[in-house]
């Protein structure tokens, strides 16, 4: 996942929000896709294990730019 920076050149209306100018605005290139596919994948996998077991709960990567699971332990 990438993170663009950018600065609003005019004031903009986007929906109920108003952008205005001069403003730092960021772009979270491939958040929402890599959203859809992890529950895509989180799904496949309860629907072909369905006796498995979380054992503890997710350890996640402390990070601004970035959120993402460090780990997250299992029994199948």
């Amino acid at each position: 996942m990438h993170r663009l920076g950018r600065i609003v050149t005019r004031d903009t209306l986007i929906g109920d929000t108003l952008l205005e100018k001069g403003k730092r605005v960021f772009l979270l290139l491939g958040a929402a896709l890599g959203r859809l596919e992890t529950e895509i994948a989180i799904a496949a996998l309860i629907e072909h294990f369905s006796q498995g077991n979380i054992l503890e709960p997710p350890e996640y990567i402390h990070n601004l730019g970035l959120r993402a699971m460090k780990s997250l332990k299992i029994r199948l």
